[in-house]
């Protein structure tokens, strides 16, 4: 699936540590607090432009390594799980590429096939 990249809409560092504001709000228990900041501006910039030779290409390669960088990378103090997915949600979204516009069985499959190819489960 070859996407325009003018089509695609990137969040901001900024735009992540609000989503994860909203989180944190949303649930009392959940404390806040960044982690790790320079995580934050890494998963942005490798999305847009990649890191070490590797570029992610398509919609969904950039969206599942938003997921798995927030998630995996503790960027924050609780909440990364949930961040990751909203982020990712509103990714799509803004790029006017929901996961409507692919069913939602390819987009998981091509998630947890990217996983298991990165974790080796």
């Amino acid at each position: 699936m070859d996407e325009d990249p003018k089509s695609i809409s990137y969040l901001s560092a900024e735009d992540i540590r609000d989503i994860h504001e909203l989180i944190v709000e949303s649930n009392a228990e959940t404390p806040a607090g960044v982690a790790s900041p320079g995580d934050i501006e890494y998963t942005v910039g490798h999305i847009r432009e990649g890191h070490f030779g590797q570029v992610p290409e398509s919609l969904h390669e950039k969206a599942f390594q938003l997921l798995r960088l927030i998630a995996a990378n503790y960027q924050f103090v609780d909440g990364n799980k949930r961040t990751a997915l909203m982020s990712t949600r509103i990714f799509y979204r803004d790029s006017r590429q929901s996961a409507s516009g692919s069913s939602p069985e390819a987009v998981h499959e091509y998630t947890q096939s990217r996983w298991r190819r990165n974790t080796g489960r």
